[in-house]
Parts: structure tokens; C-alpha cells; sequence
């Protein structure tokens, strides 16, 4: 073997376990010493090279496999699946390159969105703070933006040229930080993609690692190397593009996926990886559509209808749930409701039914005849956040509009003169007709009612969160929320209003059943420390700072953390 490979990996919950794979090997045979300050690395004067690889994407690197950067692995803490922030803003170039060189999270140095520029002046970068550096970039915004946090920089036509006049810097002047950014790769993969499939994207990646072994060896060729200690920085600054995506799990966003490598010949090889997933721990109730013990949740009054007493006044009703056993595709088993026993679609009433099979579909009846069936995803049987919203429009006609997940469903809108939709039925979840096909049965795992029609925008970037936000803007609207494991024997309180017992369901024939697993379609919350498993954009600048010994006081105000490294003395 040609090191020796720590790889930590981690998964299962939201705790996270740490796992040391360890090898042997017999080039390596002194005892490693996990510390910075080895007596012998601080005669050398330290020294970085920083290359900034835009958009390439840490899984495609991967997929790659580049020689050079798989060569370099052997001496060097580095991830594939690193990421770019922890923070929920659309991702872009200077979102990227901001927290690469000021340490500092997007919501402190300001580049988030729109061509909004990093407060450099409050935030620092690394070119800046250094005793000596210069850059080279090839990309005419990143020069423009960071040009002047140094006294050497140097715009570059294209990606060959800053590799040209990184390779002079580096023979030829005594920088203590020396940074290069190429532009080539992202350019490719604006044209076609971020994926494997794209070639020209794979073609930019692959003259990358080139550059990188080249300007790696260039570095060993110093004259005054033997008395130089060396850090290679290689990371890039997205992985894609995208808006603000709903899951904060950011593992799941391929635009965060990032790669970063830290090499020195001194360092023993330790891979970084993301958890495989993080499963969702909870209870949902569990319903059965057939048989003698039918399961409903009902309401112990009829609040919570439908309003639409006025222009623009609305309700809006969002649940999860996982349909599973339907059999025949006319089965129709009733979601939610506010309507008689019988499953009549009332004058006044509300009911909303599923089918699976070949043709999946949501079907919500309202107002008597007025009908939407729109497609949905029951028939995979996983989990998903169904919304239903009912407005009244400035014409006066009222508009009922369906979605599943982060997918626009159907809509419709029909002449209604009541002040209510089902005021005189109470709120129920489960059975509430009378014939269903097959074998349907269903888990739900909670209920929200706001007393306004939810903007469209708002619930495609929220559907899949699990908890009650109070950080929403719409959280003062929220007036029923019912956690359907949090039961107080027969009834189930809403959270919102726990005291009130007219706004509790009563639990007919249903029992709790557990949920651990992956939810793509669920953001639970996660705190920060669930994803600092591998290394993060905003670490790069903390580590390169404190490998110059930079002044402590401003490190001390960077967003990022150490990566200690492992040592090893090589005694043929």
C-alpha cells in the first residue's frame, strides 16, 4: 500500500458515529504523531498553493477518478463530498469563491445572490491577511472581485494560461500564499451540464488534474524546497447551480457538493465521506380503509373549514402520507374530509381521495359537483406532503389548487356563495366512504391547517419540513397543527391550541406505527455539527491560515474549523 488511508465514514441518524479504517504499511513505520507542531516541520518556512477549480462537482471528481489528485490522495486529508455552506441560499460563483477566501458563512460576507459583492472590508480573505501572495485567475469576475485583496494578480484569457503564469509564480517568486482559479470546467458545465454525461465537462476535469500534477511537481522543483513546508489546497467552489432548495439536509443538494483536498508529503491519507443517509426516526398513525376496524380521525367539532368569506381570504390544509396497498385502481379511499358519513359529495362539504395503480391520482371534491383530479405519486408507496389550497378570488369565484410535494398538481375554480366550505361537518382523517376497492391502508404523519391561502412559491420551497417553523412568515397563521403520535390516550391535541378540546381528533381503530428511514421528501431539522463530517467551503481559509500562523485574533472570526492532520516520518 502506498499510505496509510483513514476513511470516516458515517451514517444511520441524526447522531453520527465515526469509523477508523486503518491499514498498515511497511514504508511508513514510525508511530504517527497527531499534532501540528512536529520540531522538525518548524524550521521550514510554510508555504500554500491554493487551486480553485470552478463548478466541478465532488461526486463527478469522483466518477472521474483523476491520476494526479488520486495520486496526491496518498499524502492528504481530502472529500468527495465536501460542501460548499450550510446555509440555504441559492448557490453561485460568488457565493462559492466568497467562502473560499473570507472563512466567513454567506449570510456574514453578503455574496448571496442577485451579484451581490463580499463585504471584503469587514471580511478579510486569506490573499489579504497573508504576509505575501498573488493570484491568478481566469475567470474576469473573480478578478475583478478579488484582485485587490493582493499586490500580484493577474487575469488570464483561459484556463491554459493561468496554468502558464501559476507555474512562473511559483519558480519564481517567494509568496508565502500562491492562488489560481480556473474557470474552464464551469463554463462547460453551464453549457451542458454538471454530470458525467456532459464531455466537455469531463474533458475540462480531466486537463484540471493535469494542471494540478504539473504545478504540483513545479512546487517540488523548487530550488529552495528542502527548506520549504508546503500545503496544497485543491477545492472547488459549487457543484452546480440551484435556488434555494427546501431540504436542509445539504448533502442532498449536488450544487453544494464541492471537492477539497489538503496535501502536504508529509501527511497521512485520510478520506472524508458524507453519511449514506439520515434516517427519519418518528411514529405515524396507521390507517386501515376495509374490514371491521375502519380507522378515522375525527375532530370533536367542525372548525377549521374552508373560509372564503372575502376576497383574497383562504385556507390552506398539508399532511403526510404514504398510501400503500390500493390493489384496484378505482379504489378511492378518503385522505381528509368535512362531509357526511355516507361519502356523498355534499352542496357544502369537502373530500379529497386517492387512487394508485395505473391511474394514480388525487381527487378533491368541493362545493358539491366541482371536482379536480390531478396525477400524484401514490402508487410508489413512500411518503409524500399533499396541499390543498382553497381561495377566494378578487372575482369573487372561489379557486382550489392541489400540490404533492414540490409539484404543482391541478386547479379549478367555480362560482360559491357560502362563507364556509363543510362548516357543518367536522374535520376527519381516514375512512369517510362508503366503498372502497382493493385493500388501501395508509400512515399519516401530521396535519396543518393555516387560516390563509399559502403562496405557491412558499410551499414549493417547504413542503417537506417536519416540525413547526417559527422562523416562517407564516407561522402566526398557522392554527391547527396536529403531531399525530402525540397522543393523550383516545385524543390527539393540536399543538397550536393544546388545551382546547373541541380542536382535538378522537382516534377511532388506528395505532401508532414507527418510521426509521430515508424520506427523500422530509427535511427534518439538522443542526450544524450533522454535516462538519467533512470538510466545509468555509474551513479552506481557516486551515491555509492557520498552516502560515496567521494573526489569531481574525482567524479566531472565521466561520471555519481545523482539520488536524496526521504526520509520518518515511524511514527506508
Amino acid at each position: 500500500m502506498k499510505g496509510i488511508l483513514y476513511q470516516l465514514r458515517r451514517g444511520l441518524t441524526f447522531g453520527l458515529v465515526l469509523v477508523f479504517a486503518t491499514a498498515c504499511n511497511e514504508e511508513y513505520k514510525n508511530l504517527l504523531q497527531d499534532k501540528y507542531a512536529e520540531p522538525e516541520l518548524q524550521k521550514n518556512k510554510e508555504k500554500v498553493l491554493y487551486i480553485i477549480m470552478d463548478g466541478v462537482n465532488g461526486q463527478v471528481l469522483r466518477n472521474v477518478q483523476p491520476e494526479a489528485i488520486q495520486k496526491m490522495s496518498e499524502h492528504a486529508l481530502y472529500s468527495y463530498d465536501a460542501l460548499l455552506d450550510i446555509e440555504n441560499y441559492a448557490v453561485d460563483d460568488l457565493l462559492g469563491w466568497s467562502n473560499l477566501l473570507t472563512g466567513k458563512k454567506p449570510s456574514e460576507h453578503g455574496a448571496i445572490g442577485g451579484g451581490a459583492l463580499p463585504d471584503l472590508h469587514t471580511n478579510p480573505t486569506i490573499l489579504s491577511m497573508a504576509k505575501s501572495s498573488s493570484m491568478v485567475a481566469s475567470s474576469a469576475l473573480f478578478y475583478d472581485t478579488f484582485g485587490t485583496e493582493t499586490t500580484s494578480s493577474s487575469l488570464a484569457a483561459n484556463d491554459e494560461e493561468a496554468y502558464q503564469k501559476t507555474l512562473e509564480r511559483i519558480s519564481s517568486s517567494d509568496d508565502d500564499l500562491i492562488m489560481v482559479e480556473f474557470s474552464e470546467a464551469e463554463a462547460a458545465a453551464q453549457a451542458g451540464g454538471y454530470t458525467a454525461a456532459n464531455t466537455a465537462y469531463m474533458a475540462a476535469i480531466t486537463t484540471l488534474d493535469t494542471y494540478i500534477g504539473q504545478l504540483t511537481t513545479a512546487v517540488s522543483e523548487r530550488t529552495t524546497y528542502s527548506n520549504e513546508n508546503w500545503l496544497i489546497v485543491v477545492t472547488s467552489n459549487k457543484g452546480g447551480d440551484s435556488p434555494v432548495n427546501p431540504s436542509n439536509n445539504h448533502f442532498l443538494n449536488p450544487a453544494k457538493n464541492i471537492f477539497t483536498m489538503y496535501y502536504s508529503t508529509k501527511v497521512v491519507q485520510r478520506e472524508y465521506v458524507a453519511p449514506d443517509d439520515f434516517n427519519f426516526i418518528a411514529q405515524s398513525v396507521h390507517f386501515a380503509y376495509t374490514g371491521s376496524d375502519q380507522s378515522v380521525l375525527t375532530l370533536n367539532s367542525n372548525k377549521f373549514s374552508a373560509d372564503v368569506s372575502a376576497a383574497e381570504k383562504g385556507t390552506t390544509y398539508q399532511f403526510k402520507v404514504r398510501m400503500s396497498g390500493n390493489g384496484a385502481t378505482s379504489s378511492w379511499p378518503t385522505l381528509i374530509s368535512k362531509n357526511t358519513t355516507s361519502g356523498a359529495s355534499g352542496a357544502n362539504s369537502i373530500d379529497v381521495l386517492s387512487s394508485s395503480g395505473t391511474s394514480s391520482a388525487i381527487q378533491v371534491k368541493t362545493g358539491g359537483g366541482n371536482t379536480i383530479t390531478t396525477l400524484n405519486p401514490f402508487g410508489d408507496g413512500s411518503w409524500h406532503t399533499i396541499t390543498l389550497v382553497w381561495e377566494k378570488l378578487s372575482s369573487g369565484r372561489v379557486q382550489v389548487r392541489t400540490y404533492h410535494d414540490g409539484n404543482v398538481g391541478g386547479k379549478i375554480d367555480f362560482a360559491f356563495s357560502p362563507q364556509q366550505i363543510g362548516d357543518a361537518y367536522p374535520l376527519r382523517l381516514g375512512r369517510n366512504n362508503a366503498t372502497v376497492n382493493g385493500t388501501p391502508v395508509a400512515d399519516f404523519y401530521d396535519l396543518k391547517v393555516y387560516d390563509i391561502p399559502l403562496p405557491e412559491t412558499y410551499i414549493l420551497n417547504n413542503y417537506c419540513k417536519t416540525v413547526m417553523d417559527e422562523s416562517s412568515p407564516y407561522h402566526d397563521n398557522l392554527k391547527g397543527y396536529w403531531l399525530l403520535s402525540n397522543q393523550e390516550g383516545t385524543q390527539i391535541p393540536n399543538l397550536r391550541n393544546p388545551d382546547d378540546n373541541s380542536e382535538k381528533f378522537t382516534i377511532t381503530n388506528a395505532g401508532l406505527v414507527s418510521i426509521n428511514e430515508f424520506v427523500s421528501v422530509f427535511c427534518p431539522p439538522f443542526v450544524d455539527a450533522s454535516f462538519k463530517v467533512v470538510p466545509i467551503a468555509v474551513d479552506n481559509p481557516f486551515v491555509v491560515a492557520n498552516w502560515l500562523q496567521m494573526d489569531r485574533a481574525v482567524m479566531s472570526k472565521m466561520d471555519g474549523q481545523a482539520w488536524p492532520f496526521l504526520y509520518v516520518t518515511n524511514e527506508d
